[in-house]
């Protein structure tokens, strides 16, 4: 079987790749990436890449169809939001190119717009009062919702670009001075934990679900908060309330759009708040870079979602994974991800 996995200069679509050679030695896997230098080109865990335009490129549709007809792909994993978000629209006009599973284009738009995400769940107690950034507004008067201290941060892509924590009127107007045209947001401030909860849905039902939190990030020294994005270590865990606060925050979203059919992999990140209550900061319309981890743990969802989607005869029952152990995983600028007791 070929399969195609977009998106590989960076870990989350190696982890993919990896966890799917962990499985099956056979499958023969196709990268892409625009940027020439990607490290995922120069790495043998993929069977072959190529180096194609942007998802943003009018060329971009005529190079990958090339690829997939040429490689005869039977299953693409699509990686980076931009791209998801592409290919979406795509699957709206029915001329996707090879079988994916991927969220309707209006869930996809949505869920890529942290405000909008937050200011449904609001209500709902799931996730933290959160207001949009006017750098032109010199009395701040969007941040009257909010207490000190607050979280400012970029609105749309993952990461944690221009993350910070405000304390005082004149963090704020220091920030605003650096971060003059970007489409940031500000949010309650949430101390406590950080969580993942991974839940894929094919058709409307809930198949796969795992969770894990995140402790330390790699070079944390390069962001005010400590947090860069890139996990460094965390821990597999077993924990049923974020994965139906997840799933509840899934469901309100498309019945939100009144989209009736829910598909894709979501990856819901969750902050405590000071009483230790979990609340939804972001929904993610991928799986995250550690991916890998849980297939070291058990739950390899790469391989079932490709199961899933190409043999209509597997088990589709729900898998609620537990993890028997909840082991720590951790990863280094230059080590690969790794169980430890």
């Amino acid at each position: 079987m070929n399969i195609l996995i977009t998106g590989i200069g960076g870990p989350t679509p190696l982890g993919v790749a990896k966890s799917l050679k962990l499985a099956n030695e056979n499958l023969k896997i196709i990268g892409t990436d625009a940027n020439k230098f990607a490290p995922g080109h120069f790495d043998s865990t993929y069977d072959k890449t190529y180096v194609i335009p942007k998802a943003s490129d009018k060329d971009y549709w005529l190079s990958i169809t090339k690829i997939i007809k040429l490689e005869k792909i039977n299953f693409a994993f699509i990686i980076p939001e931009t791209e998801v978000i592409e290919w979406s629209n795509r699957q709206s006009m029915g001329l996707l190119p090879c079988k994916t599973i991927l969220p309707d284009i209006k869930v996809a738009k949505f869920m890529f717009d942290k405000l909008k995400v937050s200011n449904l769940l609001e209500p709902l107690n799931l996730s933290p009062t959160t207001v949009k950034i006017d750098p032109n507004d010199l009395l701040n008067e969007s941040l009257k919702k909010l207490d000190f201290p607050f979280w400012v941060r970029i609105n749309k892509t993952a990461g944690a670009l221009g993350a910070m924590k405000i304390s005082e009127n004149e963090d704020f107007n220091n920030w605003v001075r650096i971060h003059q045209n970007e489409d940031f947001i500000a949010s309650d401030y949430l101390p406590g934990r950080n969580f993942a909860a991974k839940l894929f849905f094919y058709k409307s039902k809930l198949q796969l679900t795992a969770s894990g939190e995140r402790i330390e990030y790699l070079m944390p020294n390069l962001s005010p908060t400590k947090i860069t994005g890139m996990c460094a270590r965390g821990r597999l865990i077993n924990n049923t309330n974020l994965i139906n606060k997840a799933e509840l925050a899934i469901r309100k979203v498309h019945e939100h759009l009144s989209v009736n059919e829910i598909n894709g992999m979501f990856t819901v990140d969750f902050k405590e708040d000071f009483n230790h209550n979990p609340l939804i900061t972001e929904i993610n319309i991928r799986p995250v870079s550690f991916i890998y981890a849980f297939t070291l743990g058990g739950i390899n969802f790469p391989l079932e979602i490709l199961k899933l989607a190409t043999n209509s005869s597997y088990n589709r029952n729900r898998i609620d994974f537990h993890f028997k152990k909840e082991y720590d995983f951790i990863r280094g600028v230059d080590y690969p991800i790794m169980l430890v007791d």
